[in-house]
C-alpha cells in the first residue's frame, strides 16, 4: 500500500477534476519544474511515475537527474524518439548529451513502447515508458563540471575531441589516439576517465590555442 501520494497537475481544469473526484490525493497545481523535490522527500526518498510533456521532456529528466539524491526511482512515459535516445549505445546516432549524462548516473532501462492508436486524441507519434533509478556508486564526482566537459565534448558532433575540447581544457595527459576520436564513439566510462585527465583552462585563455597532443 503507498503510504502517500502526491499529485503535480499545472492545467486548472485537469487539477479541478482530481481534486474533486480523488479529494485522498495530495494535489500540487503547479508546473512541475517548480516544485521542490527536496522538500517533498523531506519524509522519504521518492517514486515518481509520469506520463511527461513531449515538449519539457528534457528539462524534466535534468531536474529528476539533479534530485536524483532525492528520489528511489522514476518511471516515465515519453516520446519513443526521446526513450531511444536516453538507452542509446556508443556510435549510434541516438547516443549524445542526454544518454551519457542520464547513463553516468542512472541506471535506464526502455521497458516497453506504447503505440499512438492507443490515446485519444491520437498523437503523431509513438511512445515508450522508461525506469530511471539513480546509481549509488558513480565515478563522477562533480556533476556539474562533468555535465560542461559533455556538452563541450559533444558540442560538434562531427568534430573530433581534440577539437572540441582544446579551447576549454588542457589536454596534455590524454593520449593522441583518443584525442583524434569523435566524443560519441567513448563509451559512458571511457568519458569519465577522460574527464578525469583534462583540466580547464585558466579563466581569460579559453580561446588560447592549446598544441595537446594530436
Amino acid at each position: 500500500m503507498c503510504p502517500a501520494f502526491t499529485v503535480v497537475e499545472k492545467d486548472r481544469t485537469l487539477a479541478a477534476f482530481i481534486r474533486n473526484e480523488y479529494p485522498q490525493l495530495q494535489l500540487i497545481e503547479a508546473d512541475f519544474l517548480d516544485v521542490d523535490l527536496e522538500i517533498l522527500a523531506a519524509g522519504g526518498p521518492l517514486r515518481v511515475l509520469g506520463n511527461i510533456p513531449y515538449s519539457i521532456t528534457t528539462p524534466i529528466l535534468f531536474k529528476l537527474l539533479e534530485n536524483r539524491r532525492s528520489i528511489t526511482s522514476a518511471t516515465l512515459m515519453m516520446q519513443h524518439e526521446v526513450a531511444s535516445r536516453l538507452v542509446a549505445a556508443p556510435s549510434t546516432k541516438e547516443y549524445g548529451i542526454l544518454a551519457v549524462q542520464l547513463q553516468t548516473f542512472c541506471d535506464i532501462r526502455y521497458l516497453f513502447k506504447v503505440g499512438r492508436k492507443v490515446f485519444r486524441p491520437q498523437p503523431n507519434v509513438d511512445s515508450a515508458v522508461i525506469s530511471m533509478v539513480p546509481k549509488k556508486d558513480v565515478a563522477v564526482e562533480d556533476a556539474e563540471a562533468f555535465s560542461r566537459f559533455v556538452r563541450t565534448a559533444f558540442h560538434q558532433r562531427r568534430k573530433t575531441l581534440y577539437n572540441n575540447l582544446k579551447d576549454a581544457y588542457m589536454l596534455e595527459e590524454v593520449e593522441t589516439a583518443t584525442l583524434k576520436l569523435r566524443a560519441e564513439a567513448l563509451s559512458i566510462e571511457e568519458l569519465a576517465e577522460l574527464f578525469r585527465l583534462v583540466q580547464p583552462l585558466p579563466a581569460g585563455e579559453g580561446t588560447m590555442k592549446r598544441d595537446g597532443k594530436r
